[in-house]
């Protein structure tokens, strides 16, 4: 769980265990849809695979994560302009690797009325997502669900992301943070609690901590 202001409160392990609510039409309905399937096609290697590179001024695509972005109205087909792209996604795909032996199929990242994604096959061959809901929740009604009252009175002390352990195939970034960059950073770190729960059964906040600094300078 991240707070509004950047940083990672030690009560941070309360928020793990309750039920979770389902995303908004906004993103990727977990129960199906033309947007999933694709992704799902993508994730098992039937339409190819890659991720946003970065050429020094802006992110662009590759051609199939192009025409995918069309159609969620985050760049131009074929690659070009992305959308709200920013560093360090180049590092995700290493990351995800050396910190949890996933093989990284597909990455869309959280920006503010557009849900987020990541596709990943296991060590068994399984293929798994995970949503990044950025819609349902405020920093105040996330700091609720997250049980932190005082973040629900003082905005700069409130939960912007959250990641429960009964369902880590969805986590949530809070709709209203600022700046826009606070989009993915949060979104890379609650992707961290929910790959240590997918893969290892338990999450606390240095573990997250790691994968997104992993993400944020290369470095495993």
């Amino acid at each position: 769980m991240a707070d509004a202001g950047g940083s990672d409160p030690s009560e941070a392990e309360a928020q793990q265990g309750w039920g979770c609510g389902s995303s908004t039409s906004g993103g990727f309905p977990l129960g199906g849809g033309d947007i999933l399937d694709l992704l799902m096609a993508w994730a098992n290697g039937d339409i190819g695979f890659g991720f946003p590179s970065w050429n020094g001024e802006r992110w662009t695509l590759p051609a199939d994560i192009g025409a995918l972005a069309a159609l969620i109205g985050l760049g131009d087909p074929g690659g070009g302009g992305g959308g709200n792209y920013i560093e360090p996604y180049k590092n995700v795909g290493n990351c995800v690797k050396s910190t949890y032996g996933v093989d990284p199929r597909v990455f869309v990242p959280a920006a503010p009325g557009q849900n987020g994604n990541f596709i990943g096959r296991d060590s068994s061959g399984k293929v798994f997502s995970v949503e990044t809901d950025v819609a349902s929740y405020s920093t105040r009604t996330l700091s609720l669900k997250a049980l932190n009252f005082i973040g629900a009175l003082i905005p700069s002390l409130g939960t912007a992301g959250l990641t429960e352990a009964s369902n880590p195939n969805l986590n949530y970034v809070a709709n209203d943070l600022s700046p826009v960059e606070l989009f993915p950073e949060t979104q890379i770190h609650e992707l961290g609690h929910s790959l240590d729960l997918i893969t290892k059964g338990s999450t606390n906040e240095p573990s997250a901590d790691r994968f997104a600094d992993c993400v944020r300078t290369g470095k495993p």
